[in-house]
């Protein structure tokens, strides 16, 4: 596939997808405690967490991604502290992360979207078992760990 051949409304149109797709999650999910049974549902699945600084990637514990877990005591401790608290994986163990991003600062910079539009179309994105929207309009996509980090 060439990308330069997308026209400006077929990535309009793509990224449009994704974003229904998020919005039928955000009113699945819209409920009191949303981070905590979040971050409680992704355990129950193996896949550890911890707590970030609320609207940041920063890992709100001294140890970072090293204190992952699936306990659920200890998650309900965290987000009980702070039910602001982002949700950090503890990726490359149960689950990798395409990260697609989009650079508002650089239009010469390619866009993350067009490169994932490719992948779905060549049949190579792995099924997603997880996505979150990013601040600046990119996109974390959870996908089974490959081994290949």
């Amino acid at each position: 596939m060439d990308l330069s051949t997308l026209t400006d409304a077929e990535i309009t149109a793509y990224v449009a997808t994704l974003d229904a797709e998020d919005v039928a999650e955000q009113i699945r999910w819209a409920a009191r405690d949303l981070l905590l049974r979040s971050a409680l549902y992704y355990a129950r699945r193996g896949w550890p967490v911890f707590p970030c600084r609320p609207g940041a990637k920063l890992p709100a514990t001294h140890t970072g991604f090293k204190a992952a877990s699936t306990d659920s005591q200890r998650i309900t401790a965290w987000w009980t502290q702070n039910p602001n608290y982002n949700i950090g994986f503890a990726t490359g163990v149960v689950v990798d992360c395409i990260d697609v991003d989009v650079d508002h600062d650089n239009p010469a910079k390619p866009n993350g979207y067009l490169s994932l539009a490719a992948l779905r179309e060549q049949g190579a994105l792995p099924p997603i078992l997880a996505q979150a929207g990013t601040p600046r309009g990119g996109r974390h996509l959870y996908v089974a760990t490959s081994g290949l980090g």
